[in-house]
Parts: structure tokens; sequence; C-alpha cells
């Protein structure tokens, strides 16, 4: 991949990232490090990176079917800012009545106005069921004996 260089890529990420001065790509090179660990565009859908321009794969919702698109250096990477939230800033992924603090006491009250039944967990399968269903095998079942295990310290 082609070296960006802070002129070329300022322009682009101006007033999204924060109002100081870049002073150096690094500066944005630390800015969006924080952000790669789980970017927007995974590296999986990028097909073709080269001319200054990027093919990359996704899936339309509308239609159901797998697009590819093709976008300039500088358009990719607008697209990529407008997902880093500004520096400082508070991400709230839930809130309200479903707020970690509140779900245990406010969300069974809103169930009850709601009239809606709460919902109980299925019991989780033990390991023996979860062995006969994937083996095929029951793991107590002796299988010189053909009967239940029994099991004896010595």
């Amino acid at each position: 991949m082609a070296a960006l260089s802070a002129g070329a890529v300022w322009p682009v990420l101006e007033g999204t990232l924060c109002e100081e001065d870049p002073g150096s790509p690094w500066h944005s090179a630390k800015y969006l490090g924080r952000y790669l660990k789980r970017p927007p565009v995974s590296a999986s859908r990028l097909r073709h990176y080269g001319g200054g321009t990027v093919v990359h794969h996704y899936l339309d919702h509308r239609t159901g079917k797998h697009k590819r698109q093709t976008l300039s250096q500088e358009e990719m990477i607008g697209r990529y800012i407008s997902h880093v939230p500004a520096r400082h800033f508070k991400m709230v992924r839930y809130f309200g009545f479903l707020a970690n603090r509140k779900r245990g006491s406010v969300l069974l009250k809103v169930y009850e106005a709601l009239e809606m039944m709460l919902r109980k967990k299925p019991e989780k399968p033990g390991f023996a069921v979860l062995m006969k269903g994937f083996l095929g095998t029951d793991p107590y079942q002796c299988i010189h004996v053909q009967g239940p295990t029994a099991f004896c310290r010595r």
C-alpha cells in the first residue's frame, strides 16, 4: 500500500477527529490506531488495492446479494472516519431501562406494564446429553459390560 502523507489524509479528516492541528501523519495514525482493533471494514472484505482505488465487497440487505464496490482512497478513508467517534466521546451501547445499572430492577416493571411474559432461560444440557448427541455414545455406559459404569476407588 502506498504511504499517505498528512496533506493527503488530513483534508478528509478535517473537523471529524479533533480540533487540534494534526501536525504530522504520525498523529493521525496514532489517533486512528485506537479503532483498528475492530475496524468498520474488515480486511477479508477488501478485494483489491492499487492505482488509487480500493475494491471491497459487502452484503446489500435490501436485495440479500453480495456486491462489489470501487472507491477512491480518499472516499474510503472518509467513510472509515465517519465511524470514528470524536475525542473523549462517551460511547453508550444501552441506555434507559436497558442500561446495565437499571436492567435488573426496571426491566421487570416494563414487562409488567406491557403485559409481557418474562422468558425463562432453557436449561443447559449436561455433559452426557451433549456427548450422546454428538458422538452417539453414552459416557456412563460401560463398553465392556454394556451396563451402567460403576466408579470405584482403589
